[in-house]
């Protein structure tokens, strides 16, 4: 069978241990069907945050191309705020910062050619938020949805 499902994870531990990050593969499309995490940044201090779509790097790991969401979107928000977008990751001021943070904190690299995934680098306050990846122009497909402590 198919359908929606909320999966959730919560770090119970009170001993200062906490996720370096979560990601998980899902199916993208738009409206309803967006693929939408939640997570929250504790703390008294801002928090570095990458976040990332990856599209087209799966066809790396034996997806079929014709499965893949090709050009993901990213959304970031507070409440009802939107805080940030993305569309194709190469475009951000911070391209360079987010190869090099990627790098840094192990996340998997992008296929050289992958310059349509999403992705953003962002310092956020202590806060509950919400990232959003959908396809741009009504496209659908898998994504990996990531995101990680980048401090």
């Amino acid at each position: 069978s198919s359908g929606i499902v909320l999966m959730e994870v919560y770090e119970t531990d009170s001993t200062g241990a906490s996720f370096a990050n979560i990601s998980t593969r899902a199916y993208a499309a738009q409206g309803n069907s967006a693929t939408i995490g939640g997570f929250v940044v504790t703390g008294n201090m801002p928090k570095k945050i990458l976040m990332r779509a990856v599209g087209p790097t799966l066809t790396s790991y034996g997806i079929a191309e014709s499965q893949v969401l090709l050009d993901p979107t990213i959304e970031l928000r507070q409440g009802t705020t939107i805080l940030a977008t993305n569309d194709n990751w190469v475009e951000n001021q911070n391209a360079a910062e987010i190869t090099n943070t990627s790098a840094l904190i192990g996340a998997s690299p992008l296929h050289s050619s992958d310059t349509e995934s999403a992705a953003l680098l962002i310092e956020l306050e202590p806060g509950v938020y919400t990232f959003s990846v959908s396809g741009k122009d009504g496209s659908t497909g898998l994504v990996l949805a990531e995101i990680y402590d980048a401090d």
